[in-house]
């Protein structure tokens, strides 16, 4: 098995996890739509037909309030952790006829937003993402012949891509907790690492995907302070 420097970097990130996830300031619930394709390499590429097919997926993403980034100017640097479940489609060649090939997926990922733009009321924002990740092939089902090879049980990946932020006006906090505070939206391309090789003959999963969510940030009263005197 090769191992390569994305991989071990990944891995690194995702066991600080428990570290950085003691206070949660952002949560975001997405749903998405997904078109995908695989590519075998070497003696398996008389399998490759080419054609995407359609998916979807739903995460649970969420940032740590971690001070490091909690500082930044305006808030233009996000980091957050995702948990994903997809629901994909792929296809190969078997008889010179395409055969479908249905995943399900479990994705581990630490996105990072980083903010372009935003509209002069901070209504619309828009944003840059890099999320590196961790895939794992969890059930893998096709329906019309049992002998095309078993793809990667696990896939590393960079989905790339950009997006935008919708805000809505908060009304006054009278108790603080987890608030609905927009609605984001994005489009990006999952670019296979590769890091992991179980065998001689494998190859690449490849994505393009676009998500909704809906956001929640913890908000708190705002603090009046006391006045000892009334005059």
């Amino acid at each position: 098995m090769k191992t390569k420097l994305p991989l071990q970097a990944s891995l690194s990130l995702l066991f600080m996890s428990p570290i950085l996830t003691n206070f949660a300031q952002q949560k975001e619930v997405s749903l998405g739509i997904s078109s995908s394709s695989y590519s075998f390499d070497n003696q398996k590429q008389a399998y490759n037909w080419g054609a995407s097919l359609p998916g979807f997926q739903v995460g649970y993403l969420y940032s740590p309030k971690i001070n490091l980034f909690k500082k930044n100017k305006n808030g233009i640097i996000n980091p957050y952790m995702n948990l994903e479940y997809a629901f994909s489609n792929c296809t190969a060649k078997n008889l010179n006829l395409p055969t479908p090939i249905t995943l399900h997926q479990l994705r581990f990922s630490l996105p990072m937003r980083i903010r372009i733009a935003q509209t002069e009321k901070k209504r619309f924002s828009y944003y840059v993402q890099g999320e590196p990740g961790i895939q794992v092939n969890a059930l893998q089902q096709n329906y019309k012949q049992r002998d095309l090879p078993k793809l990667e049980p696990f896939d590393t990946y960079l989905n790339v891509g950009v997006g935008f932020t919708h805000s809505k006006k908060i009304r006054e906090i009278k108790k603080a907790g987890y608030k609905f505070v927009g609605v984001t939206m994005n489009a990006s391309r999952m670019i296979p690492l590769n890091s992991f090789r179980f065998g001689e003959n494998q190859g690449s999963f490849h994505q393009f995907r676009v998500n909704i969510g809906l956001k929640y940030s913890y908000l708190e009263p705002k603090r009046v302070k006391k006045r000892l005197f009334m005059w």
